[in-house]
């Protein structure tokens, strides 16, 4: 299986930065209009709706989730990064949560459940969680019965002798 590479979806970043741009061009147009009467900071204040889409960004940097190697790992974190990982043979459910809001813009939150306790990574919110919940249940179904298969395996290796 090639690797699966899953961060958080993008679309409210881009959206953020469309209405930013617009807020902007409003801002400035006004300004120009009224030049001698506003002050030049009011300019500046065109600046402030980017913050949603730095917002943004920095969202969709912090997290990454992979699936390879017979392991679902997920990494977290801008500044102090941290790890879960979950063998894919241990993999017990994969869950898809979507809100209101995040079915309008077409995103959803998937859940991995491990069979221990503690074992469970949340994603952001991506894009075609209901796909890639089923691609994960997949590679966790075909890591499971290659599980098994060893195991077998291995019992009638021991048996033999």
């Amino acid at each position: 299986m090639e690797e699966l590479l899953i961060r958080p979806s993008r679309r409210r970043m881009i959206m953020s930065l469309v209405l930013a741009v617009v807020l902007a061009l409003v801002i400035v147009y006004f300004y120009l209009r009224n030049s001698e009467s506003l002050a030049w900071w009011v300019l500046l204040v065109a600046l402030l709706p980017f913050a949603g889409p730095l917002a943004g960004w920095l969202d969709a940097r912090r997290m990454v989730l992979r699936v390879s190697e017979g392991l679902v790992r997920g990494e977290f974190g801008l500044i102090r990064k941290s790890k879960r990982e979950i063998p894919l043979s241990r993999v017990a459910a994969v869950t898809v949560e979507r809100s209101f809001a995040q079915r309008l813009y077409g995103v959803g939150t998937v859940i991995i459940d491990g069979e221990g306790p503690g074992e469970r990574i949340v994603t952001g919110e991506i894009d075609r969680p209901g796909r890639t919940a089923k691609r994960i249940r997949e590679a966790a179904r075909l890591a499971g019965a290659s599980a098994a298969a060893r195991g077998m395996t291995d019992k009638e290796t021991e048996t033999d002798e």
